[in-house]
């Protein structure tokens, strides 16, 4: 009867400490409205610096930690960097058109940004080459009060750019 009785009040206490651990993580409306709009402000800044062609914003983690993935090729931040790099090196501009944008909430500190789009990048040398579609996973943290990309995964097909020959000027 003593088993029954501690193994019971052991199952209450778990159940109270479970409840009260969901109750402090949930996210109500208005905190995830101020999170996807400190966040989309980031976001818009990485667009913006894109399709200016220049890498000049950062908002990524130098930690040992931090992963991107393109198109299966998976980096650490050196070589995220290095390759980026070399890439805006090439690109003149970049013209965004946004599809979907989706957030997930994991928590108030973790949120997953979904991003959909076609993207066409103007070469220096003057060519040109559109990624239809791409699809964009970025992780944020907000990390010393400011948000933070820990994690980027990035998949596109490259699609030739056809003029219409039926257009007339």
């Amino acid at each position: 009867m003593k088993k029954l009785i501690l193994t019971g009040f052991t199952l209450i206490i778990l159940l109270f400490v479970s409840c009260e651990t969901k109750n402090r993580d949930l996210i109500n409306d208005q905190d995830k409205e101020r999170i996807k709009s400190d966040i989309q402000t980031v976001f818009e800044q990485m667009i913006q610096s894109s399709e200016a062609g220049n890498f000049e914003f950062r908002p990524f983690v130098n930690s040992p930690g931090f992963i991107s993935i393109v198109n299966g090729k998976i980096s650490d931040y050196k070589e995220f960097i290095k390759s980026n790099t070399a890439f805006f090196d090439l690109v003149d501009n970049q013209i965004f058109d946004e599809a979907i944008m989706f957030y997930t909430f994991i928590d108030k500190e973790t949120v997953i940004l979904t991003y959909g789009a076609t993207v066409i990048a103007n070469f220096k040398d003057g060519h040109q080459s559109k990624a239809d579609p791409l699809a964009w996973t970025v992780v944020f943290r907000k990390m010393d009060e400011s948000w933070k990309v820990i994690y980027s995964h990035e998949s596109f097909k490259i699609v030739p750019i056809v003029e219409d020959s039926t257009k007339s000027e």
